[in-house]
């Protein structure tokens, strides 16, 4: 059985932010108090030539 690996990060977020986790992009789209709204997306918004697929689900997390 593998064992899970859980790393822990703070940094400060902007609305229209990107990070990458992994191959996925997650853009931040709404900052309310301590809930940040992600966009998924599954290309990498900065390259001009990427195929940017988005995911129509925004997901919030705290």
């Amino acid at each position: 059985m593998a064992d899970l690996v859980a790393q822990s990060l703070e940094m400060e977020l902007s609305i229209g932010d990107t990070i990458q986790i992994g191959n996925q992009f997650l853009t931040v789209v709404d900052i309310e108090g301590d809930e940040i709204l992600f966009q998924l997306d599954s290309g990498d918004p900065q390259e001009p030539n990427s195929k940017l697929e988005t995911d129509s689900n925004s997901h919030s997390c705290r």
